[in-house]
């Protein structure tokens, strides 16, 4: 069952005239031909939706790579996406997957048709309120070039500043230039396991990138479980979710 988790973040450089926004965070959408197809893009579009969102943000793997199946369509996949409903508009950055189906058309369809401004080193800015928000985000850390001085470019003269990153595990390596930074990948481990039995299992991520919040040499982060899957097509106690997100200023 599709669930939507409501959080709220604190950071030091963010403009009062933001804290209102409805922010909608969305990851690992993983389409493929096999077992999360158009019907479930069509669901989780009606969810974000339903929360009147004013801003979305994605976080990469829109559709699966498989050795089994032809990859989804990625005009099918923009089609879907282009009827999200957001004031400010619909954000993303590259995922592993992304890379593997072919990012570029991707990007030029998701864009042409989904009115979906996927982000690959680079940054936008948005006018809200008469302040400056800057959307920045790196292409995908394990198989793309990534350029974090690029995607920050102009960090400096923004009121706030959300940084999008397929893998959460790179904070270490971004400057503190950022307000709050969004990430997916893990899927939040997809399918839980007690601690005494991790052992057992590749975890890249452990426990400290797996989801949720992470305070971490004063940065912010926050990691999706996302919504689709990879190499096993299930998931157990971890349901796929969308989250809204507030974020506040410190202090």
């Amino acid at each position: 069952m599709l669930v939507v988790e409501r959080h709220t973040l604190r950071a030091e450089k963010w403009a009062k005239e933001f804290e209102n926004l409805r922010i909608v965070l969305a990851g690992d959408i993983h389409l493929d031909n096999l077992t999360y197809g158009e019907d479930k893009l069509n669901e989780i579009v009606e969810k974000i939706n339903s929360l009147n969102p004013d801003l979305v943000l994605l976080t990469g793997d829109y559709i699966s790579k498989k050795k089994n199946s032809p990859d989804f369509d990625i005009e099918t996949a923009a089609r879907g996406l282009s009827k999200i409903k957001s004031t400010y508009g619909v954000y993303g950055a590259y995922g592993n997957h992304d890379n593997l189906v072919g990012w570029r058309k991707m990007g030029r369809l998701f864009e042409g048709i989904g009115g979906v401004k996927i982000l690959r080193n680079s940054s936008e800015t948005i006018s809200i309120n008469g302040k400056k928000l800057m959307i920045a985000a790196i292409a995908d850390a394990n198989t793309m070039d990534v350029n974090i001085s690029a995607a920050l470019k102009g960090a400096e003269n923004a009121d706030g500043v959300i940084f999008l990153s397929h893998t959460p595990d790179i904070i270490r390596d971004i400057p503190n230039k950022f307000s709050v930074m969004l990430s997916g990948h893990t899927h939040g481990g997809q399918i839980w396991t007690p601690k005494f039995m991790r052992g057992f299992v590749k975890r890249r991520y452990m426990d400290k990138y797996e989801r949720g919040l992470v305070l971490e040499d004063g940065k912010t982060l926050f990691v999706t479980s996302g919504l689709g899957m990879s190499i096993v097509p299930m998931r157990f106690l971890v349901p796929p979710e969308i989250v809204l997100l507030k974020i506040e200023k410190k202090g």
